[in-house]
């Protein structure tokens, strides 16, 4: 079992991120994998893993460490101090959680364990965190224990990077206080002297944060601050320096780099992707964390793993679709169980109207990736609709129900706008109801769209009510101001429909595009207005080209 703690003197620079990549593509080889999250004030990996964790967290290494410490009992077994979750199509993947942060007695336990003088004064403190690693080594036999440590200097981090780790990841960002505080580690750690139990640990340094440009002067200071950097670091190995990018997307919003299944924005197609550099920098540091870790056949795996990756790049690049598939076709020939590739490819296969061939590449990402069927379920209902085959559209709803995971929304809301439009409007709104209900990801769309539903059964308080709820979500949504210049309308104030419907276009223009299909039960009567005609040109939207 090779140990390794990830660890940062200030909190903020990927840490966790950098931990939770590494357990992804261990889980890709196979490897058997238990993460531990040592961040007990600020736990984040159970997070990191929400798509994958479908158990409730019940207690965890706070919840153990309080046995022992408070009471001075020491439990049996480690394992019921964790749980199991499946990753990449690996089952073997287990979290030892800080504990149920929702409950009031983790914070009560946390802050009544006296840290000093369980690390400090009790003379089995040592022998305590040993057992505690052979337990896990024991009962959950993994190949890699990764650990969460705490940040800044303390007990815990202390026991996390110098009792625990075999190898150490140090994540700093680029700013004078955390590379102070990691320069200090890294001389302690590098001292036999200090180590406790007198082995000085494999001590790798991310550099992280560092926004990714790809214009050449840019790429220039980068490499002077990165010369910078290396001379303020006292590494023991020179070679064990990594940068890991950032971009918009990855600061917003968190995601797992080294492997980005459906996640490529259609938007970054055929210009230099950030998420390909950042890809890249993650798959580097694997290879040089594991170097000697892994087996000929693993090596033999990210080999042709490694190329696969290389041509779907290549294939993010492309000028044009059938290029585009072209590259992933190849990807996919080299390892056929690169899912990223296979989905992506599904994408396109849709858009160049081949829907046979794209539902095929959607359920075969199924089958490699159950954990995340919801996602791609969704994806081939919208596949479905696309083509008004609503019955097929439908099923595969029905299937995001079936599994009810938390994503189960999606299957009640994409019934809701089959229904809507197909005119059931009834049922449109018994199934946005229960999206509603189960707190579907954009709930202005959803309280939006029952309010359109009851515009056209007439009920014009209930239709007011649901979309002013949708603007109170979201005061930007173009779509909630074009349904409430419908109501306006359709009960004949036609002054405030005008004021709705500008402001609509003023901060969406492109979603009237559908709206325009309702044209010839909206808006018809408008269409030889001067007013009417004079807004449409405006914001140079064309008249439509039948006669009414």
């Amino acid at each position: 079992m090779k140990t390794i703690t990830f660890y940062s003197y200030k909190g903020g620079v990927g840490r966790s991120l950098a931990l939770a990549n590494m357990a992804t593509r261990l889980a890709e080889f196979g490897k058997r994998v238990s993460i531990i999250d040592f961040d007990l004030e600020a736990p984040g990996l159970p997070v990191k893993f929400e798509k994958e964790i479908k158990l409730p967290i019940k207690n965890g290494i706070v919840d153990y460490i309080y046995e022992y410490a408070n009471k001075g009992i020491l439990p049996e077994k480690i394992i019921d101090y964790s749980l199991n979750f499946e990753l990449k199509g690996n089952k073997n993947i287990t979290l030892i959680p800080a504990g149920n942060i929702e409950a009031d007695d983790y914070w009560q336990k946390l802050s009544s364990i006296d840290w000093y003088n369980l690390v400090f004064q009790n003379a089995n403190s040592i022998s305590f965190f040993l057992d505690l690693k052979q337990k896990i080594k024991k009962e959950l036999d993994p190949d890699f224990l990764l650990i969460d440590s705490r940040t800044g200097i303390s007990e815990m981090s202390g026991i996390t990077i110098s009792l625990l780790a075999d190898d150490i990841v140090i994540v700093s960002a680029n700013n004078k206080e955390n590379l102070t505080g990691s320069k200090r580690i890294i001389e302690n750690l590098s001292n036999p002297d200090k180590a406790i139990l007198g082995k000085v640990p494999k001590i790798t340094f991310v550099l992280s944060r560092i926004p990714f440009s790809d214009i050449p002067a840019e790429r220039g200071r980068e490499q002077v601050l990165i010369a910078k950097v290396k001379k303020e670091i006292p590494l023991p190995n020179p070679n064990s320096f990594f940068v890991l990018h950032s971009d918009r997307d990855l600061e917003e919003d968190e995601t797992i780099k080294i492997s980005n299944s459906l996640e490529v924005n259609p938007k970054d197609i055929g210009k230099t992707s950030n998420s390909i550099q950042i890809t890249k920098d993650y798959l580097s540091f694997f290879e040089h964390i594991t170097e000697g870790l892994l087996n000929k056949k693993d090596e033999e795996k990210i080999t042709y793993i490694n190329s696969s990756r290389m041509l779907f790049m290549q294939a993010m690049r492309a000028k044009n679709n059938a290029e585009r598939i072209e590259f992933l076709n190849r990807a996919i020939a080299i390892n056929p169980f690169n899912i990223d590739a296979i989905g992506v490819r599904g994408d396109y296969k849709i858009e160049n109207n081949d829907l046979e061939g794209g539902i095929s590449d959607y359920e075969r990402v199924i089958e490699l990736d159950p954990q995340n069927a919801e996602d791609v379920y969704d994806l081939i209902g919208l596949a479905y609709r696309k083509y008004k085959l609503y019955e097929k559209a439908e099923a595969a709803c029905n299937k995001i129900i079936e599994i009810n995971g938390d994503k189960v929304a999606l299957g009640y809301f994409g019934i809701g706008w089959i229904c809507s439009e197909k005119r059931d409007t009834n049922r449109a709104i018994e199934y946005y109801t229960k999206a509603i209900e189960n707190n579907y990801p954009d709930l202005s769309l959803a309280y939006n769209n029952r309010a359109d539903s009851y515009r056209q059964l007439g009920d014009y308080d209930k239709a007011s009510e649901d979309v002013f709820q949708s603007l109170a979500i979201n005061p930007g949504s173009g779509n909630a101001y074009f349904t409430l210049a419908e109501i306006y309308a359709s009960i004949g104030k036609i002054n405030e429909f005008y004021l709705n419907l500008e402001i609509g276009l003023s901060k969406d223009i492109d979603s009237f595009s559908h709206y325009s299909l309702k044209i010839e039960n909206i808006y018809s009567k408008f269409l030889k207005e001067e007013r009417f005609i004079k807004l449409l040109d405006k914001y140079n939207i064309p008249l439509p080209s039948y006669e009414v």
